[in-house]
């Protein structure tokens, strides 16, 4: 497969996924990186750089993954509904960055806001609730 077709971002990913399964993280990140850069707006394999990155503990790396993966979502346009524009699993770019931010005390105003945007893209994301409700403690504001 991967020497049939050189130019298949999804073919990268699906190996990458496959040894990320095995906890090869190093092995995975390469593919995930071949993927990214067959196709630079594939959102997923952002997102899928940027996790591995975190199971490396390369938070800076993931962050940046994870920022680029969060600037290619489709932007609002006026009168349409957002949500329908943004495929669920590409919503998981705002958890995984505000999980990744709040380890950091003084960036939980700023992961208050990523479970912020999540949630108003997508009202029934009870992940988005749950953790938003973990930083909401750490922030004291359990009112």
């Amino acid at each position: 497969g991967l020497h049939v077709n050189q130019r298949n971002a999804k073919l990268f990913n699906n190996v990458g996924h496959a040894l990320e399964g095995q906890e090869k993280y190093t092995e995975a990140l390469r593919y995930f990186q071949t993927a990214v850069s067959v196709q630079q707006d594939d959102i997923g394999a952002h997102i899928n750089v940027g996790r591995t990155y975190n199971h490396l503990k390369m938070f800076k790396e993931a962050e940046e993954a994870y920022l680029r993966a969060k600037s290619l979502l489709p932007k609002a346009k006026p009168g349409e509904s957002y949500q329908a524009r943004i495929a669920p699993n590409h919503l998981n770019v705002f958890l995984n960055l505000a999980n990744l931010i709040s380890k950091n005390s003084t960036r939980l105003e700023e992961a208050d806001m990523l479970y912020r945007q999540a949630i108003s893209m997508r009202a029934d994301y009870t992940q988005a609730y749950i953790n938003r409700g973990d930083i909401l403690i750490k922030l004291n504001r359990t009112k």
